[in-house]
């Protein structure tokens, strides 16, 4: 089976064309590294470097081979970026509930500055009345909640972001019209 140590080994020989001075680099011993060499090579069923006692080349297969170990360490280094990323918070996903009244003001201007700040976050809106998205909340669904009903609870951290007057409309005819 070929492990990444291996990769990291033919890299570093090709990279040196030399295998005391890729030892060295490599912190090892050179006939560990060797033997490393010619484990990869038998796995491969190919030789990757022509060796003389002078000389180390890499054959065609070789260079193809290397060409393709730096593509394999490109992506590494960048899935490891992404994951940490992710675990940053700076990619990945966030599901927003909101109320149908929120759409046309609170909503734009708040997905527009979270946007600003993390433009590597896919925002999922979801209108949904304010019991459900208390629901969505409890049950992981949603990860962000705008509702308007006050409410009490300690398993949920609120902010205000917004308060409205509220004004009673009745018949001038009405008893409490007066």
């Amino acid at each position: 089976t070929v492990e990444l140590r291996h990769l990291k080994y033919f890299k570093t020989v090709a990279e040196e064309l030399h295998f005391g001075k890729a030892a060295a680099r490599l912190n090892i011993a050179q006939p560990p590294l060797s033997l490393q060499i010619r484990n990869l090579e038998e796995e491969l069923g190919v030789s990757l470097f022509h060796r003389t006692k002078r000389h180390v080349e890499l054959t065609k297969e070789g260079e193809v081979f290397l060409e393709k170990v730096y593509q394999l360490f490109k992506n590494l280094d960048e899935s490891i970026e992404a994951v940490r990323m992710v675990s940053r918070g700076e990619i990945g996903e966030i599901v927003i509930g909101f109320l149908a009244s929120a759409a046309y003001d609170v909503l734009p201007a708040i997905i527009k500055h979270y946007r600003k700040q993390y433009p590597s976050i896919h925002v999922n809106l979801k209108q949904l009345t304010s019991a459900e998205q208390l629901k969505a909340l409890q049950e992981g669904t949603i990860h962000i909640g705008i509702i308007s009903e006050p409410i009490e609870t300690e398993s949920l951290n609120l902010e205000i972001i917004r308060r409205e007057p509220m004004v009673v409309a009745l018949p001038k005819e009405h008893p409490l019209a007066s």
